[in-house]
């Protein structure tokens, strides 16, 4: 599970794209000064809610709003696509992907 949460903080902070024009510093330091959940708190709030394997996940902007988009395995093989708010933790969507 430790190597998990690496891999995606690797991917959250290195990825391109993460956070549009903000570097991974900036991800960083909303998170430390409480601005924004940290993402260890989303995934494990997530998993307590549905089982199964966090495949990916990154920070955006949409609409001036923080978003944590995580792609999560399920146990049937279902993949699915979860967006939450990075502010207040709160679930925008979560749909099955195709």
């Amino acid at each position: 599970m430790r190597t998990a949460h690496l891999i995606i903080l690797l991917t959250l902070f290195c990825a391109g794209g993460v956070l549009a024009d903000d570097s991974h510093h900036e991800a960083r330091r909303l998170a430390a000064e409480g601005e924004i959940e940290p993402l260890a708190v989303i995934l494990e709030r997530i998993q307590a809610e549905q089982a199964g394997s966090i495949l990916e996940a990154e920070l955006d902007r949409e609409g001036g709003r923080m978003v944590y988009e995580i792609e999560m395995l399920d146990n049937e093989g279902v993949v699915w696509e979860i967006k939450v708010d990075a502010v207040s933790g709160k679930i925008l969507k979560r749909e099955a992907e195709d």
